[in-house]
């Protein structure tokens, strides 16, 4: 699935990948895979990055704005 989370890390905090790795508290190269789509996120990191970020799933994940009811229905299940 195709992600914004290069775009998603810049218009939100205006921060780098490599200061999100940071934050997130991996290597760069596991969330550079992610944002060049060669791996994807665990559903445990994507909302370790929707929080640090203040955004929500579909705004990483745009394939998901039609179903947007159904993604917040999953985070207001994990809060």
């Amino acid at each position: 699935i195709k992600n914004n989370l290069k775009e998603a890390t810049r218009e939100f905090r205006g921060w780098s990948v490599y200061r999100l790795a940071q934050k997130l508290d991996l290597p760069h190269q596991t969330v550079y895979s992610w944002v060049w789509n060669k791996t994807q996120p665990s559903g445990e990191n994507v909302l370790k990055i929707c929080r640090l970020l203040n955004c929500k799933y579909e705004d990483i994940y745009p394939v998901f704005k039609e179903h947007s009811t159904f993604a917040d229905k999953i985070f207001l299940a994990d809060e």
